[in-house]
């Protein structure tokens, strides 16, 4: 096996001819990074499994760079990237200040948000970015985030009072109630955080056993996906990239199940596609409305055709023209209609690097649902359900890291297998730090349950609404 050094410490600051200054680290993250807004006209890229250590961010030219300087609590910084810019064009190397702990729980939650594969309860998930608001002094957002939310938050209290939910959850519905009071979301609510208060809080017994269970749920496996089976010439199955997709719309299994049916229809000259919808998604939802279906050759992941999806019968279908080729010489894919065409990933290298992705994105998952087993036990619990809350958390950590072995197995398998002309085509600079990102996460792995700041959000240690639609 090839050895991959270390990448360097720090990264790169460019201010560009307009104006712009943008920061690049020097390495990359395991799972697929998140965009996070920090003001007008600044934006970052976020790490999931690191969520206060920055990736990237970008300040446009016509933007302060303030922002930048509040999210890592550093007030100088504002003025020295001011004077920089007034400098000119320019590239030094910059080690940037990681970011404040309440910024790394909106990070936190925007991931969860983005990545989290299995259905979530969206009103905790929207109360979970109102308090990080809130505590960031973003008035305004978390005013209109607690608005949007006052639904959940009301129903949440709700059960907290009536002794249905446990201890952790009381205790941030507990801090979204205080925190919304202060936004101004009214009397009610008020009311609420009285009587909350005064609740004695609910013996978590319980818990563990009910999030364990959940947390064996955490593939969501309740739409089936017939890409298991043995493929004929005319039919066959492929995964789906989920970085150009948005967030539970599709059924997912794992990593490794196909969830994309393709036919090939030789009388009509057509590829029939089909994708089953996640459980409880709306059909007529925006997202499920705007997904296209693409065709791709395979050698040079050209587009050879892109049309509409239609939703039918609980599933994405659509029908592309075969124009003569056969299954072996196109590969297929769905993506959201806001995705650029430059965004899919359909040469070799591409279809190697989605893979790759999806089994990251699967080995964060169980590792964010081993730490809500843990979060499951009650503030003092007996030994028996301490142990057995740690060996569940350590059972889905095994799981976790399966996963990412698979994945930094595919990296290096793309690595020792390039050379010549080939090595020239595509970034094998790039691939060699997403394997060395994948090998420290990996490395993190059998610590993840220590207490840290990384503790589950209130979306993590909820059972989805079923009243609730997608």
């Amino acid at each position: 096996m090839t050895a991959h050094p270390e990448p360097p410490a720090g990264g790169l600051l460019i201010v560009d001819e307009f104006g712009g200054i943008s920061w690049w680290s020097s390495r990359l993250a395991p799972v697929p990074s998140v965009r996070l807004t920090l003001g007008p006209g600044v934006v970052a890229e976020i790490d999931p499994t690191e969520p206060d250590d920055l990736l990237a961010w970008a300040v446009q030219p016509a933007a302060r760079p303030d922002p930048v300087a509040d999210a890592v609590g550093d007030p100088m910084l504002s003025d020295w990237l001011a004077s920089l810019r007034d400098l000119g064009e320019a590239v030094r190397t910059f080690d940037c200040p990681r970011l404040r702990a309440p910024w790394a729980r909106l990070a936190l939650t925007t991931a969860i948000g983005r990545w989290t594969t299995r259905r979530i309860h969206k009103g905790a998930l929207l109360l979970d970015e109102a308090v990080a608001e809130h505590a960031l002094g973003h008035r305004t957002e978390a005013e209109h985030a607690f608005a949007y939310a006052e639904y959940a938050l009301l129903e949440l209290g709700e059960r907290c009072v009536d002794g249905t939910l446990t201890s952790r959850v009381t205790a941030a519905v507990a801090q979204a109630l205080a925190d919304a009071e202060q936004s101004g979301l009214g009397r009610p609510v008020t009311a609420l955080r009285h009587r909350l208060a005064e609740t004695t809080p609910v013996e978590d017994d319980d818990l563990a056993a009910m999030l364990a269970g959940w947390a064996d749920a955490v593939a969501v496996r309740e739409v089936p996906i017939s890409g298991t089976g043995s493929a004929s010439p005319e039919i066959t199955y492929g995964h789906l990239d989920l970085t150009v997709l948005a967030p539970r719309i599709l059924a997912w299994q794992s990593a490794r199940d196909r969830e994309l049916r393709i036919v090939h229809d030789q009388d009509a000259d057509v590829f029939r596609l089909s994708a089953p919808l996640a459980a409880d998604v709306d059909p007529y939802c925006r997202e499920a409305q705007q997904l296209l279906a693409y065709c791709a050759d395979n050698r040079t992941g050209a587009p050879l055709a892109v049309t509409a999806a239609q939703v039918a019968t609980g599933s994405a279908v659509a029908d592309l023209p075969a124009r003569g080729n056969s299954l072996r010489t196109v590969n297929f894919g769905l993506f959201d209609a806001d995705t650029e065409l430059s965004a899919l990933r359909c040469d070799p290298v591409g279809r190697a690097l989605v893979e790759v992705d999806r089994n990251m994105v699967e080995a964060w998952n169980h590792h964010r649902a081993a730490l809500a087993t843990l979060a499951a036990l009650p503030d003092n619990p007996d030994a028996t359900a301490a142990a057995l809350a740690h060996i569940r958390g350590e059972e889905l950590l095994l799981v976790a890291d399966a996963s990412a072995s698979t994945a930094r197995g595919r990296l290096a398998d793309l690595l020792d297998g390039s050379s010549g002309e080939e090595a020239e085509t595509w970034p094998r600079n790039t691939v060699a730090a997403r394997l060395i990102a994948i090998d420290r996460y990996r490395s993190r792995l059998p610590t993840a349950l220590e207490p840290t700041g990384d503790a589950p959000m209130l979306v993590e240690l909820i059972l989805p609404d079923p009243d609730e639609g997608w």
